[in-house]
């Protein structure tokens, strides 16, 4: 997995759990949520925005600004800019932007879960018409994460859309499991990442070993044999290899061995 994938699935999950803790303040805590509350749950909304729309420019840049990673870019930079103007506008003229920030937040939200619902059905098509695996598990973790995208913003809509914008607190459970959703997938992705082999100590090569000392420590009681194949203009002849171990020696099929230049043949 890649840093910029890695510092996006953080963003992502702080970003969930910040919407998560919105919708508590809101059922539970309404005038937390205005007051000292709003100070730090909303511009931390559009702290986690406006990276997001950075890590997807970048994204972009390095894929060479193609038609998805663009596409995604400017998807994400019109939703940076939107929720940040939103919070800076709860600050400046609170009156005005009580009743706008939510309609505003439904919106991005909204289009976030199309943008992202259309990308997992181009993902999932693409799985089908693949023919190479690695290219068929690509697709595939595309279309798993735009369907989770669209899950979570699409719940966010609808619950944005009801208890911020229409008044109905009772339905916020669904906000909250709309951010829930979202930090456990993040977390889970995170969590998931393969870390690099290790190479068991007791049965590195050291230097000095022979091949039949490394293998005797692999529990192989015998020693492949190692047959090297010389064409000349007139026949091919076969001729048995003696090798040593020496320090970094390089792993040939199955034996170790030296470079070329330090192999010698038998008569």
């Amino acid at each position: 997995m890649s840093t910029q994938r890695q510092m996006s699935l953080t963003v992502a999950a702080a970003d969930s759990a910040n919407l998560t803790t919105i919708f508590i303040l809101k059922q539970h805590l309404a005038s937390a949520l205005i007051g000292l509350g709003g100070m730090f749950v909303f511009p931390f909304a559009a702290a986690t925005a406006l990276l997001q729309a950075g890590l997807a420019l970048y994204a972009t840049h390095k894929a060479g600004y193609t038609d998805r990673s663009f596409i995604n870019f400017l998807v994400e930079g019109m939703s940076a800019l939107i929720v940040t103007g939103a919070v800076i506008g709860i600050f400046a003229a609170s009156a005005v932007f009580a009743i706008l920030a939510p309609i505003y937040f439904t919106a991005v939200a909204a289009t976030k879960a199309l943008y992202q619902g259309i990308t997992a059905l181009w993902a999932g098509v693409k799985y089908y018409q693949a023919k190479d695996a690695q290219e068929k598990e690509a697709y595939k973790e595309i279309a798993l994460a735009s369907s989770v995208g669209a899950l979570v913003n699409g719940l966010a809509a609808v619950g944005l859309g009801l208890v911020m914008v229409a008044g109905h607190l009772p339905l916020a459970i669904i906000g909250v499991v709309a951010g829930a959703v979202g930090a456990v997938y993040a977390v889970y992705q995170l969590l998931k990442t393969k870390k690099p082999e290790t190479v068991d100590a007791a049965s590195a090569p050291k230097a000095g070993m022979t091949t039949h000392e490394l293998f005797k420590s692999w529990g192989i009681k015998r020693q492949p044999q190692v047959n090297l194949e010389l064409e000349t203009t007139n026949n091919a002849r076969t001729l048995p290899v003696e090798t040593q171990m020496k320090p970094y020696g390089k792993l040939v099929e199955d034996a170790v061995v030296e470079p070329l230049s330090t192999i010698k043949f038998s008569k």
